[in-house]
């Protein structure tokens, strides 16, 4: 009821704000492409940003892409630190939500949080009847910048970490990490795309780890009446069942539907020590609570 609330409130300062500025303008909107043809789930995330950017404003909004081959995920929030993109999308943690201004709306409802693996297909058998105690003598392949580094050590997991995300395929291939967990919603997209190079990769859902992980739109924090705009058009997004729908049937996301196919599968559940208290993840208007 509280978010609610404030959503209403920034609504009506949002609309009295836009009436003295930008009434006639086009306001540029620069956003990363492609990291690489693995990372298939950039489209989601910039095709929601238009969708909520136009129910978020009557002002217009035009995204533009900014080249976005081979960045880490450090380098990425430099440039919006130093004003070189407008909005960029990760998981959270404390530290980014200090640093920049969070949409505190998980874009994915938490299932960014559900984890299955990417690994190679002479190891499948052997990592679906494996214990949690196990797996954490086991190498996971995770971004350097990555929060889920950070998650993963905490819970005692074994990570080897490495600067590029198209890089951490090939190290599952050459066996320098045995397995690379990934969103249940990404992982499958990005699976057929490394497949035409490492022909030797499959997925391992039966066993899932799991942590509470929500993906947010950050914008800096001098940008308040874009970050207004966004917060606004997901909410209406959410209230008209658009948010869900785009979700369901989105060719990156549609994988994880319907949730009942995943009752069942070995959940392994970890703690996230990155997550801010004032978190709800047990909001079902915002998380996806169960399967």
């Amino acid at each position: 009821m509280f978010k609610r609330t404030i959503y209403l409130l920034l609504s009506s300062v949002l609309t009295l704000f836009s009436s003295y500025s930008y009434s006639s303008e086009v306001t540029l909107v620069r956003v990363l492409g492609q990291q690489s043809a693995e990372d298939v789930t950039q489209d989601y995330f910039y095709q929601l940003l238009g969708k909520a950017l136009k129910a978020g404003s009557t002002d217009p909004y035009y995204t533009r892409l900014v080249d976005a081959t081979s960045l880490t995920q450090g380098r990425s929030m430099q440039l919006l630190t130093d004003d070189i993109i407008d909005v960029y999308w990760m998981g959270t943690t404390i530290e980014s939500e200090n640093k920049f201004h969070a949409v505190k709306i998980p874009l994915m409802k938490g299932l960014l949080g559900y984890r299955v693996s990417i690994l190679k297909k002479q190891n499948l058998s052997y990592f679906s009847q494996l214990s949690e105690a196990e797996l954490k003598r086991k190498v996971a392949c995770q971004g350097e910048h990555w929060p889920d580094t950070k998650i993963l050590q905490a819970n005692g997991y074994k990570v080897a970490a490495a600067g590029r995300y198209d890089a951490m395929f090939a190290m599952v291939n050459k066996g320098r990490c045995q397995y690379f967990p990934r969103a249940i919603f990404e992982g499958y997209g990005e699976l057929a795309v490394a497949q035409k190079t490492f022909n030797d990769l499959v997925m391992l859902d039966d066993v899932l780890l799991h942590y509470p992980y929500p993906i947010y739109y950050f914008v800096n924090k001098k940008n308040i009446a874009l970050s207004m705009a966004i917060e606004i058009g997901l909410e209406k997004l959410i209230d008209s069942g658009e948010f869900d729908s785009f979700m369901q049937n989105h060719k990156v996301t549609k994988y994880a539907f319907p949730l009942d196919k995943w009752k069942g599968k070995r959940i392994f559940q970890l703690n996230n020590p990155l997550l801010s208290k004032q978190t709800d993840p047990t909001n079902p208007r915002y998380w996806i609570t169960a399967f």
